[in-house]
């Protein structure tokens, strides 16, 4: 009857005062363990970068006693927040974008497993995946990147867009180390005790 398939089912199951609250509590939690993982994946990635000289010095801070890389953590939360409050910004949209470009590096996280499956299959694993499960995920992956194309071709490319021109990006700038402590010495510095001061880093 709607779009909502899950709220229709659980209607049809457990009835209509069910489906009212039963759904929305269960959306909540997945949003709350999405917004978790996310939260930590992307403050250790812009962490490992500065830590490698990719990006500025201070984003590889740390808190003294609780070793959590705190301005790592700020710096996503502090875009997000001036994303959204852009005049032109819908939610909705902004969802959308996150979620094809999500999608886009899991496909090829998962790509990369078989590659190196199919090129190095005398490779000592620790962990070793059932091929199937990158198969199956590859192709799901697929699917949620193709979709987004036919319903929305001008977006999905100018996404899709803004995603491949950090590869120029990164070899201009991460190739040439030109965050590198040495040739940012007096900013990284300056935020350097900035975060010292302010947050009890290190």
């Amino acid at each position: 009857e709607s779009d909502a398939i899950a709220e229709d089912a659980i209607r049809a199951g457990l009835g209509s005062v069910a489906g009212r609250y039963v759904i929305p509590i269960i959306v909540a939690l997945a949003c709350v363990g999405s917004g978790n993982g996310s939260i930590f994946t992307m403050g250790r990635q812009i962490f490992a970068a500065a830590r490698q000289g990719d990006f500025p010095k201070f984003f590889s801070l740390v808190h003294r006693k609780r070793s959590t890389p705190i301005p790592a953590l700020c710096f996503p939360c502090v875009i997000a927040v001036v994303i959204i409050w852009l005049p032109t910004s819908k939610v909705h949209s902004l969802i959308q974008v996150a979620q094809f470009t999500t999608w886009i590096f899991y496909f090829l996280c998962v790509l990369g497993v078989l590659i190196l499956r199919y090129r190095e299959p005398n490779l000592h694993r620790p962990y070793r995946v059932w091929i199937g499960l990158p198969i199956i995920v590859s192709l799901f992956a697929m699917y949620l990147l193709v979709v987004p194309f036919i319903r929305d071709p001008v977006g999905s490319s100018v996404v899709l867009a803004i995603v491949l021109a950090g590869i120029p990006v990164y070899f201009i700038v991460g190739k040439k180390q030109c965050f590198a402590p040495e040739k940012m010495m007096s900013l990284s510095g300056f935020f350097v005790q900035l975060f010292s001061g302010l947050c009890g880093v290190s």
